[in-house]
């Protein structure tokens, strides 16, 4: 009977996957048919500091964080870590799993010792800006 109950558990947290989105993955393909660029980590942090938000001390973290995450790129800052993935479902499995946040194909966790609050001026500044 548990493992039943398990099971349904399991099918449902995949739905809920499937359902829910990152941020910036409602666009979707252009009319012409073409999907929009992927972003990488590296990028990303560049543009996010271009865009006055806080990402000091960046390090490329790929060959530690990648092999086991699934992801393209990482790099950590003091502030964050930023993954990018091949596609956003990738990243949006990989969010959902490890309680990130996602726009697009770019999954960003913060630094533990960021309050809530600080979080989320974080998490809107870079919907902003990416």
């Amino acid at each position: 009977m548990q493992y039943k109950s398990a099971t349904r558990l399991l099918v449902a947290a995949a739905a809920v996957v499937t359902l829910v989105g990152c941020a910036g993955s409602t666009e979707g393909p252009s009319v012409d048919g073409d999907a929009q660029p992927m972003l990488s980590a590296k990028a990303a942090v560049r543009l996010l500091a271009r865009h006055g938000i806080p990402v000091p001390n960046p390090l490329v973290t790929t060959r530690q964080e990648c092999p086991r995450a699934g992801c393209q790129l990482a790099v950590v800052t003091d502030t964050m870590r930023v993954k990018s993935f091949a596609t956003e479902q990738l990243a949006e499995q990989y969010a959902q799993l490890h309680g990130a946040s996602c726009d697009g194909n770019i999954v960003v966790t913060f630094a533990p010792p960021l309050s809530r609050s600080e979080r989320s001026n974080y998490w809107r500044a870079i919907e902003k800006a990416l």
